[in-house]
């Protein structure tokens, strides 16, 4: 059932199709019809060996994937549009969808390799947290018992949503068993927003052992944020997690703006009324 939807997709976006709108609508609807679906990323014959070689190797492997994984392959020809939707950047370039979720492959384009990556990303992993779940699920403030966590905190209109989620399921299939790898979208999260007090978006932050360091880079990579975690973070500064407020803590807050607000009016008053006289 797959294979032969495979196919189809494969043929319409061949090299010689003319790019349209809807190439990118008939990738959404294919993949959405099935659990699992790899997408390379490749140009035209002849012109790029290693897209060849790419191609070879999951040829090669097709039935393995659809036996074992139950994963249809599907090859996109030039497709700048597609491209640029998912964050592409160069070819060849592997993307597997799970569910619809996809997962950027980042490493060496060898057989070995691209099995044991699509054997460890057959689900999506990545959280998407608010300000309800997010010390629930991270303890962040209380020595991160649950593990280390990457978080970056954003918006849609500072990311692209998919090649942000791509790259950051790509992330999470190297660092498993290590580290968490999460979201927050500040604009349904204002709490967060202003306990991290993030001004720049996106912004990202590794916790760990209630200490959290902050991701200098502006650009969402998968090599670069792996090595972040996997030590540069050493390089930056620690600071300790904000602790989350209780509702006391909001209540006696707003009390002491009420009060800061009325004493500087207080004081304003006074000195009309002393300049008046």
């Amino acid at each position: 059932m797959i294979n032969s939807a495979v196919v189809t997709l494969t043929a319409l976006l061949a090299a010689q199709w003319v790019l349209a709108d809807s190439d990118l609508q008939k990738l959404l609807i294919t993949v959405a019809k099935h659990d699992r679906v790899i997408v390379i990323f490749t140009q035209e014959c002849c012109t790029c060996a290693e897209c060849v070689e790419v191609e070879q190797i999951l040829n090669a492997k097709q039935e393995e994937l659809s036996d074992y994984y139950g994963v249809g392959v599907v090859k996109v020809v030039s497709k700048p549009m597609v491209e640029e939707h998912y964050g592409i950047t160069s070819r060849p370039a592997i993307l597997f969808f799970r569910q619809s979720v996809p997962a950027l492959f980042e490493g060496h384009h060898d057989p070995d390799s691209i099995m044991e990556w699509i054997g460890q990303s057959l689900d999506p992993a990545v959280k998407a947290l608010d300000d309800e779940s997010f010390e629930h699920l991270t303890q962040a403030a209380t020595g991160a018992t649950t593990g280390n966590w990457l978080v970056v905190f954003h918006t849609d209109k500072c990311v692209k949503p998919d090649a942000a989620t791509g790259v950051l399921e790509g992330l999470s299939s190297r660092v498993k068993g290590t580290t968490n790898v999460a979201k927050v979208d500040i604009d349904r999260s204002p709490g967060l927003a202003e306990r991290f007090a993030i001004k720049e978006c996106p912004t990202v932050f590794f916790f760990r052992l209630g200490k959290m360091y902050k991701y200098n880079l502006k650009k969402l990579e998968i090599k670069s944020l792996r090595n972040f975690v996997d030590g540069l973070y050493k390089n930056m500064k620690a600071h300790p997690v904000p602790v989350p407020q209780t509702p006391f803590d909001k209540m006696v807050e707003r009390i002491a703006d009420f009060l800061k607000v009325s004493l500087a009016e207080f004081h304003l008053g006074k000195n009309e009324r002393n300049t008046g006289l």
